[in-house]
């Protein structure tokens, strides 16, 4: 697809961004519909297509306007923080701050409400459902903008980490619906962006209680199986951060990994990287099965 070209050249010189790739895509996509992909006032973006049009020339401009756009659709017309749209905006677009100017305040602004809000949910219902992954993305996304944006940390990125692990699990993870894979599809994935997001901040910045948390946090990662290869992806990322992580040649053997599964056309399939089975215990499997480029995605 266009947009997938488009979003990996424009984010391929950022550090550590061999998940970014695969991160955007997914986050990204959706299937052919007669229907917008986002839509909110006069914010219209089609859905994407595979007969429309390429670009003879990269454009900046065009790439910058559907991430923009599409976060900000999203954000006025659904009223949640979702994992592929805004969830994903918040926490990527921030690291483009010095080539591509500031992020939407409008969306940072979102994201400090919806913390209001979750502050008064008991545990029991933070950690329900897929809301532990949204908090995950929530602090993600001020963590980053505190990074990126104002060089420090602010009130509510405390706020937001200290509501993260009200949001975990005694083993560590994060619980996460499985009816929307990739990102919604385990509790892997929640686990990787939570520790993102702790990654963003400054040494310092957690009590000696959330360091326990977030070592429980890290021992999960280390001895949990990956579902899928998708999810080694992000363990890679996450060990760019943190290089303890992964060991070397399990890190040369998933970058050789990446560089085997692309395409000739430049990009990526996310079906490359874990079988219909393998995404959220097989709930959407019969469905990838019958979509009709499954043989060559």
């Amino acid at each position: 697809m266009a947009w997938f070209r488009i979003t990996s050249m424009l984010i391929k010189n950022i550090p550590s961004c061999l998940g970014c790739h695969l991160l955007f895509a997914l986050c990204l996509t959706t299937a052919a519909e007669t229907r917008p992909q986002y839509q909110h006032g006069s914010i219209k973006i089609e859905a994407a297509s595979d007969s429309e049009p390429f670009r003879e020339h990269f454009s900046k401009e065009a790439a910058i306007g559907y991430l923009e756009n599409g976060a900000q659709a999203w954000t006025q017309d659904r009223q949640c923080i979702s994992c592929h749209t805004n969830g994903s905006y918040l926490f990527i677009r921030p690291g483009l701050t010095a080539s591509l100017g500031k992020p939407n305040d409008d969306i940072r602004r979102f994201f400090a409400n919806e913390l209001r809000d979750l502050h008064k949910q008991s545990d029991e219902r933070l950690r329900e459902g897929i809301t532990p992954t949204q908090v995950a993305y929530l602090a993600a996304g001020l963590a980053e903008w505190d990074k990126h944006v104002v060089k420090q940390v602010s009130p509510e990125t405390l706020d937001a980490i200290a509501l993260l692990f009200r949001a975990q699990r005694e083993d560590g993870a994060f619980n996460n619906d499985d009816c929307w894979p990739p990102l919604e599809s385990s509790a892997y994935h929640g686990a990787t962006v939570a520790a993102m997001a702790l990654t963003a901040l400054p040494e310092d910045t957690l009590t000696d209680h959330q360091r326990r948390q977030q070592q429980k946090l890290l021992e999960y990662l280390k001895t949990t199986p990956p579902p899928n290869a998708y999810h080694e992806v992000l363990l890679l990322w996450l060990a760019a951060r943190i290089p303890t992580l992964m060991e070397p040649e399990k890190k040369a053997r998933l970058i050789d990994q990446i560089r085997n599964k692309q395409h000739c056309d430049g990009g990526w399939s996310l079906r490359d990287f874990g079988t219909p089975e393998s995404w959220a215990g097989g709930y959407r499997a019969e469905k990838l099965r019958s979509e009709k480029d499954f043989d060559s995605p």
